[in-house]
């Protein structure tokens, strides 16, 4: 058995940057990823041609300094995204282009829209502590109701008003507003500083690709701590089981091995995190079960059992459910043609409700990153590859008038529903009652000698790369 002083059990960035910081104060430490990569929600796709493609995360943006520290250290440059040329948007059936983040709406709806940013930036700025949000006084208020409610009782007006902001929550959270609370929504606008950045490009979330790749950065602090003595890596390492007592724990793996550590960091989603393994069955059209889709879904038996309350936190944090797309094509027609690359759908019957250019600057390589998200996902999910490529090329080929869309060179694409170790995307969320009721006694709270990260756990930037290392390194001062 390994002896250490921490087993750190996940290999993105939250417990990479723990890792890193508790080497750094001088601790021995064990890193175990079940996967056969680093990087967690980060999967970035090495192509045989030499160039890359992210079907995880992807973006950084200015604010978030932790992130981009780690970046600037290990000289990882960032690429700003394209955003020249006409942006193209379909809201309530009508199709129209523009240029900026706001699409062009009736000036009832655009009204409404900018009452209705105005009313929850203003709600989330009266946060004053994000990392502790059942401390607002009207915590209570906002977290019986799902965002849904207060979109559509408390701020819009007009249909078209309340499409854009229903788009604006399943690209900001992968979930329909009906799926989480008011509250949660506006603590995590509130973590960010405002409901714009977390949407925009330039000034916001998505401003800045990263050079040479998304996983430049966990291999970069994998390649750090490789190289230090007192740590150790271990890639497709699942870990089965922890045992905690007095005198510390134990971290088994699923091929026999074990870890011992006066404690063990869990820096894994929530929603893999707890209970015992669980079936999951997918069903087909007619109602029947197809068989040769189940999976049995590993998750770690923690011994003595985390306390009730505990448990039942991590049960109410279920992940949003996205289908990342990447079209790749000979050449970028849509700037040839004027266009952006982005695109913006309310039209339920189409797969993609927003797209960007995904080419790399000297247009060499040439592709699209579409979303699929949301309520949208578990419909397109069901459909085979290749009628998804079909219906998302035809979709591009509509939007921007151009023929040769229909025909990519390849198609790429992840459902991180899917994926064991994640079991959703981009972040965990809340449903109402969860943050008032359960969120002082768990989030962020140890169990005697087992401790937590994850970029749901961040005091800033929850949800995005950022916070995960900020989590991780916070986790590690603790």
């Amino acid at each position: 058995m390994s002896e250490n002083d921490v087993v750190v059990i996940g290999g993105g960035l939250s417990g990479l940057s723990c890792a890193r910081a508790l080497v750094q104060d001088g601790f021995n430490v064990t890193v175990l990823e079940a996967q056969d990569r680093w990087g967690g929600r980060i999967r970035t796709e090495r192509l045989p041609c030499g160039n890359h493609v992210e079907l995880g995360a992807t973006w950084v943006g200015p604010g978030q300094d932790a992130v981009l520290s780690v970046m600037e250290e290990f000289k990882i440059p960032t690429i700003p995204t394209y955003d020249s040329g006409k942006n193209i948007q379909r809201i309530g059936g009508v199709s129209s282009t523009y240029s900026g983040t706001i699409p062009p709406l009736s000036v009832a709806a655009l009204l409404d829209l900018h009452f209705a940013l105005g009313k929850i930036d203003k709600l989330a700025a009266e946060i004053k502590n994000p990392a502790e949000p059942w401390s607002w006084a009207k915590a209570e208020y906002y977290d019986s109701m799902t965002a849904e409610t207060l979109l559509s009782k408390e701020v819009n007006w007009t249909a078209n008003g309340k499409a854009a902001l229903d788009i604006y929550c399943r690209l900001v959270f992968a979930a329909d507003p009906c799926e989480f609370s008011a509250l949660y929504m506006l603590t995590y606008i509130a973590q960010a500083g405002g409901a714009m950045k977390l949407a925009d490009i330039k000034g916001g979330a998505q401003e800045s690709l990263v050079g040479g790749g998304t996983d430049s950065i966990p291999r970069a602090l994998a390649d750090w701590l490789s190289s230090q003595p007192k740590c150790s890596l271990h890639l497709n390492s699942i870990v089965a089981s922890i045992a905690d007592s007095e005198q510390g724990t134990v971290v088994s793996c699923t091929d026999g091995r074990s870890f011992s550590g006066r404690v063990a960091v869990i820096a894994i989603p929530p929603t893999v995190r707890v209970l015992k393994q669980k079936i999951i069955m997918f069903w087909n059209s007619d109602a029947s079960c197809d068989l040769s889709r189940i999976q049995l879904v590993p998750r770690i038996r923690i011994s003595p059992d985390l306390p009730a309350t505990m448990d039942q936190f991590f049960q109410r944090f279920p992940a949003g459910s996205v289908l990342k797309t990447v079209m790749i094509y000979e050449k970028a027609l849509w700037k040839t043609d004027g266009f952006s690359g982005q695109l913006v759908s309310d039209d339920a019957s189409e797969p993609i409700q927003w797209a960007v250019d995904h080419s790399t600057p000297d247009d060499q390589f040439c592709a699209l990153i579409g979303f699929i998200n949301g309520r949208r996902a578990l419909k397109w999910r069901d459909l085979q590859k290749e009628d998804r490529k079909r219906a998302i090329c035809e979709q591009y080929c509509r939007f921007f008038g151009i023929n040769e869309l229909l025909h990519p060179k390849d198609y790429l694409e992840c459902d991180w529903a899917t994926q064991p170790f994640s079991r959703g995307c981009y972040v965990g969320l809340m449903a109402p009652g969860t943050l008032t009721g359960l969120g002082k006694a768990c989030l962020r709270q140890s169990v005697n000698n087992l401790y937590f990260a994850a970029t749901e756990y961040a005091e800033r930037w929850g949800g995005y790369m950022d916070g995960a290392i900020r989590s991780g390194q916070a986790t590690a001062k603790n």
